[in-house]
């Protein structure tokens, strides 16, 4: 008996439905986010300092329910120092222990233009705060598909192949 389109719709429905109802209920989904920031307490944007403020987003994203009950944020810290081979190691054995997801940070400018580099190759996004300049981009000729700049004082700013 040939089948037509019309046939499959109520089969196509009903997997849909008992995948909607039933896949949050058997799994979960951690979200791995390696946040590459300076250690050291001199700096202004150190781990100690921008912790607290991350911690508030994960909060403020599980009380307005944004995700589900089965999903869970994990943060993993590396730190920088605000240099380009401690950066890139640090987001290298992120990325390796933890199969990372997402990063936020670096902060500072060499680490985070190290990393935007090596995130063409991860198809791994990175979101930091001020690291590198549009300017600076544009003036280099460099652009990144993974690079989200996210300042205080003005919209994000995504810069894309």
């Amino acid at each position: 008996m040939l089948r037509t389109d019309s046939d499959m719709i109520p089969t196509s429905a009903a997997l849909l439905i008992v995948g909607c109802v039933l896949l949050p209920m058997i799994s979960t989904l951690d979200i791995n986010m390696a946040v590459i920031l300076p250690f050291d307490d001199a700096r202004p944007f150190s781990v100690r300092k921008i912790r607290p403020a991350i911690e508030m987003a994960r909060r403020r994203l599980e009380k307005d329910q944004v995700l589900s009950e089965s999903t869970t944020i994990v943060f993993h810290y590396g730190d920088s120092r605000c240099h380009s081979a401690h950066g890139i190691n640090s987001a290298v054995s992120l990325h390796m222990e933890y199969n990372v997801d997402v990063f936020l940070g670096p902060v500072c400018y060499g680490p985070a233009l190290s990393l935007a580099r090596q995130c063409i190759f991860w198809n791994l996004s990175i979101i930091s705060g001020s690291a590198v300049s549009r300017d600076s981009i544009l003036k280099k000729q460099i652009t990144f598909s993974s690079f989200t700049d996210q300042r205080i004082s003005t919209p994000c700013r995504t810069y894309c192949i």
